[in-house]
């Protein structure tokens, strides 16, 4: 039987990991912040190619992005993620309709979009919901690779995503609460040369739901 749930990792600076863990919250990413210049721009339209850069507009106003890894023992993802080792790890239980594996691709990728559904989208309200209508969810699916495509430098990350509205703002930034946006967490790990203490981790964890959770510090035989 398949699992209804992912375990999917999250690298992060200690403080702002510890924030998090504070908070119940992760900070979501937004399209127009991220590490990859060519971001949305992997995937095209066809026939509107010209207009591609509208779409990525909108998309990137509507919605907000997490970003994973499968595992919490790449040495890349806790240089490039993890402040060189210094960073905290957390290993989610994620529901598996939320998270999807990106696609890298070596050329932009390009798909027809029929006119019809372009003039039926117009009239409607296109975003994530948990129970869209025929028209969105057909839409949705066209739109989706644009989110879910990357150039091939990046496969290194083996990056799972997950797709959501920006709904919730805290001084410009959006967040997702533990527990309430379909994922759990299961795991903090240390990096080896993270300042915090286990203990102090496992004290902010103390009221979580679904315990227990485990709290370890990272070894370079793991990597």
């Amino acid at each position: 039987m398949k699992r209804k749930y992912e375990r999917v990792y999250h690298y992060l600076e200690a403080r702002w990991a510890i924030e998090d863990l504070e908070k119940k919250r992760i900070k979501l990413s937004v399209f127009d912040n991220v590490n990859d210049p060519r971001e949305l721009r992997a995937y095209t339209l066809r026939p509107y190619e010209k207009q591609i850069e509208v779409v990525v507009e909108w998309f990137a106003k509507t919605f907000c992005l997490l970003c994973f890894a499968p595992d919490s023992c790449s040495p890349q993802m806790w240089d490039c993620y993890g402040d060189k080792g210094n960073g905290i790890c957390l290993g989610f239980d994620i529901k598996r309709s939320m998270v999807t594996p990106v696609e890298y691709v070596d050329k932009l990728k390009v798909v027809d979009f029929p006119i019809e559904l372009v003039k039926a989208l117009k009239r409607l309200d296109l975003t994530v919901t948990t129970n869209p209508s025929p028209t969105v969810k057909r839409g949705l699916d066209y739109l989706r690779p644009f989110f879910l495509t990357k150039f091939s430098e990046w496969s290194h990350e083996k990056e799972r995503r997950a797709l959501l509205n920006k709904d919730e703002e805290e001084n410009g930034f959006y967040f997702a609460k533990f527990f309430k946006s379909g994922m759990f967490l299961q795991e903090v790990i240390l990096g080896e040369d993270c300042d915090a203490s286990e203990d102090y981790i496992r004290s902010l964890l103390m009221e979580y739901p679904r315990q227990p959770i485990i709290v370890r510090k990272m070894t370079r035989l793991e990597e």
